[in-house]
């Protein structure tokens, strides 16, 4: 990670009030999107030693991710490319998953797993921005991602990052993270995640909420240098269709248990 930032001294930097008003952000959404639909563009590098591309490839998805709580304190995110789940949809079979749930790392669900603090102000596209830093809280173990962003639902992963906070809206409108350090029973040496928010307007409601827009990822794997851009213009379902959406789950949860009993 880059950490060359500057920030605006003599500025005061109220981690408290900002994080909890970006934890209201994210649980905002939670309530108001079931559904979030996008043309997701991939393009896809395997570069050596130098960061030099020696094959790439570009693929597109239809693709869908819905977030819900299925009991208090679980929340539950499923991804789908082409309506389906399978790996193979990505190049080399390796997914990158979960972007949309890197902002979750605020909600209060989690949140307390990171130690966050405050670096002071700094600049985000010629906007001021405040800025705060994550990372796993110190002499536990590795803490598990927030659900949807990671190798495996197995995998515990420990993260560093910056979150960019806009100063005005408390809204995250970029992330950035790092391996605390690599792993190499999986395989996994370096990963890098960089992911930029953009404002989303919803028909029913009057507010922007900022989701994902693009994230570029580079990851060292298995002896392998990928490096990923990912562009996602997207296109949400309110809270009407959530509800919608969650009474057609409920009845095939319904229709399975039935067909499990016949």
């Amino acid at each position: 990670m880059n950490s060359n930032h500057q920030f605006e001294a003599g500025i005061t930097c109220p981690l408290r009030e900002i994080l909890d008003d970006a934890a209201s952000h994210v649980r905002e959404f939670m309530k108001s999107v079931d559904r979030i639909t996008a043309t997701e563009v991939l393009n896809h590098q395997v570069v050596n030693d130098w960061g030099f591309a020696i094959h790439e490839e570009k693929r597109s998805f239809n693709y869908l991710v819905s977030i819900s709580e299925v009991r208090p304190g679980y929340l539950s995110v499923e991804e789908y490319r082409d309506g389906t789940r399978d790996l193979s949809v990505f190049p080399d079979s390796i997914a990158t998953n979960g972007l949309p749930t890197a902002v979750l790392v605020f909600h209060p669900y989690y949140r307390d797993d990171y130690e966050m603090r405050c670096e002071g102000l700094g600049r985000w596209r010629g906007r001021r921005a405040g800025k705060s830093i994550f990372l796993s809280c110190p002499g536990n173990k590795p803490t598990e991602r927030p659900p949807g962003l990671g190798w495996s639902p197995l995998t515990l992963i420990a993260l560093k990052g910056r979150a960019w906070i806009e100063e005005t809206t408390n809204q995250v409108v970029r992330i950035e993270t790092d391996l605390q350090a690599p792993m190499p029973e999986i395989k996994l040496l370096a990963e890098h995640m960089d992911i930029e928010f953009g404002p989303v307007t919803f028909h029913e409601q009057k507010d922007n909420m900022w989701l994902p827009a693009s994230a570029d990822v580079y990851f060292d794997l298995r002896g392998r240098h990928i490096r990923r851009r990912t562009l996602s213009p997207i296109t949400c379902f309110s809270a009407s269709t959530k509800s919608k959406a969650s009474q057609h789950r409920s009845k095939r949860r319904e229709l399975k248990t039935r067909s499990h009993m016949l």
